[in-house]
């Protein structure tokens, strides 16, 4: 049930923002709204991404996730 809550109702956070998350062996990857978040343990890199554009190329090349071309994130404050 709680899962359910999480993922589905409108007050969640995870219904809110755009938040995916990779872990490797040597860094902790983020994509919180539009910032790309790197975190290697000894340091964090963090880049705010200009468009759409860049969040497709970015949920591609590094989380593997691949959406249709023309594909829209509504520009949201960060909820955290």
């Amino acid at each position: 049930m709680a899962n359910d809550y999480t993922s589905t109702h409108p007050a969640s956070r995870f219904t809110q923002s755009l938040i995916v998350q990779k872990l490797a062996t040597r860094a902790r990857t983020t994509l919180r709204n539009r910032d790309l978040i790197v975190d290697t343990g000894e340091t964090v890199t963090t880049r705010t991404l200009q468009g759409d554009h860049e969040i497709l190329r970015a949920l591609a090349e590094t989380f593997d996730l691949r959406f249709p071309a023309g594909t829209r994130f509504p520009a949201r404050e960060d909820v955290f």
